[in-house]
């Protein structure tokens, strides 16, 4: 990981406290002998410790400025580690355990943190974590949040993310459309669903996919969803910037009129439906070139919702994995956990269920090794990119989304050879075929 210097400011409420220019952050992200239980975040901002030790029953326990975080786990010592502030970094150091304090899978007596650093006590490991500073920090407010346990696509433990996940789930039983933006597999269709159980509408939820679906096949599926969902439901349209733009108008009428004209000819239909959307194009820029109707669009757009990708929302990394493993009881090394918490998963949720899904299979014995999971998820970690890379990267994911991942007019755009782009799009692990899906 990028070493980083936090630019840190005296806090005015809090004199003596120090105060970062980004929000620290722990998560109990995986107890990897009971991987069910769930994720648990420690909000550093206004403390100075944090101790880490075994206890019969877990549980949190926070006095001024110092926090206390017990385990039940049995590999962790009674008096295991401590998290100190130091000149507004923070360090962790071994308080003589006897299985010792791993950062990264190397033993430490102490060592500085960065972000992304997996702390291992005992079969617990914990993440550190840095986000950008979204107001002041109050040190009497709670500093533990746990995932509940009916945690759904509109919860986060990423406190950025979290904050738009609540603003969009304060619209969940009004009727107003929802576009929901982001990169492939990051979890769009999972938020719809929520917002659907939440809405209270009493029809179903039916989801409709223009991915590589010609204009006259568009409006055939479009048309039969809506009859689906007519009476109460929600309509999901998945990858909606793929529409073709023959089949715009029939969608746009639906949204204006609130009735879908049958193909027969026959009397209009009226819709009871909620619209939900996703998309990972730019229909700013579609609309603004002519491909996506710009009257549809503001129609779509009752409600946006960036999406991150998985990389930018770690801290929930614990808990998609319990909850995907909740179903196969299943267990995992110390290893395991490590590499499961450390790879950045550049193709996201998808990436990672897959992933999952074929360890539960192989691991017959009921434990998940480093041997069951792909082979790049056991490599070295992709470490963190300078902001200029960062600039480069966004640069070069919006020109391939523009040119529906056309790598020579990408080059041309970026008056750069298309040998160089295509060196770029291996190193910031980009995939021009996901940008003509």
């Amino acid at each position: 990981m990028q070493p980083t210097s936090p630019t840190v400011t005296q806090s005015e409420s809090h004199p003596g406290a120090m105060v970062s220019s980004r929000l620290q952050t722990l998560v109990l992200a995986l107890e990897c002998d009971h991987p069910e239980r769930r994720s648990l975040r420690i909000d550093l901002d206004g403390a100075t410790t944090v101790t880490v030790g075994r206890e019969a029953r877990a549980g949190t326990a926070h006095r001024g400025s110092t926090l206390h975080v017990g385990l039940a786990d049995p590999h962790a010592s009674a008096r295991h580690a401590v998290f100190e502030r130091e000149h507004g970094r923070w360090c962790v150091k071994d308080l003589a355990s006897k299985n010792g304090t791993l950062v990264n899978g190397e033993r430490h007596l102490r060592r500085l943190l960065e972000p992304g650093d997996v702390i291992e006590v005992g079969h617990s490991l914990f993440l550190y974590l840095e986000e950008r500073a979204l107001g002041s920090a109050d040190a009497d407010e709670d500093r533990f949040t746990e995932v509940p346990p009916d945690a759904d696509g509109l919860f986060s433990l990423s406190r950025e993310l979290d904050l738009k996940l609540a603003a969009v789930a304060s619209i969940a039983r009004t009727e107003l459309p929802l576009l929901i933006e982001g990169p492939p597999g990051v979890g769009k269709e999972r938020v719809a669903r929520a917002m659907h159980a939440r809405s209270g509408r009493s029809g179903p939820f039916v989801a409709v996919s223009f991915t590589a679906l010609p204009a006259e096949r568009a409006v055939a599926e479009l048309c039969e969803t809506l009859r689906r969902a007519a009476r109460g439901g929600t309509v999901l349209l998945d990858e909606v910037g793929d529409l073709a733009p023959a089949a715009q108008p029939m969608l746009l009428r639906a949204l204006q009129a609130r009735e879908l004209a049958p193909l027969d000819g026959g009397p209009p239909l009226a819709l009871d439906v909620r619209f939900i959307s996703t998309t990972h194009r730019d229909l700013d820029a579609l609309a603004s070139s002519g491909a996506f109707r710009e009257d549809l669009l503001t129609r779509l757009c009752g409600y946006r919702l960036e999406l991150p990708p998985l990389a930018a929302r770690r801290a929930d990394l614990g808990s998609l994995v319990a909850s995907l493993l909740s179903r196969s009881g299943q267990r995992l090394t110390v290893d395991a956990g490590r590499a499961l918490l450390r790879y950045g998963w550049p193709r996201n949720l998808r990436q990672l269920k897959q992933a999952l899904a074929v360890a539960t299979v192989t691991a017959t014995e009921g434990i998940i090794g480093l041997e069951h999971l792909p082979a790049e998820v056991n490599g070295p970690p992709v470490p963190a990119l300078s902001p200029e890379d960062e600039a480069r990267r966004d640069q070069l994911a919006s020109l391939l989304r523009e040119h529906h991942g056309n790598v020579t007019r990408v080059a041309e755009a970026m008056g750069k050879a298309r040998m160089q782009i295509q060196r770029w799009v291996r190193r910031f692990d980009l995939s021009p075929a996901e940008f003509r899906k």
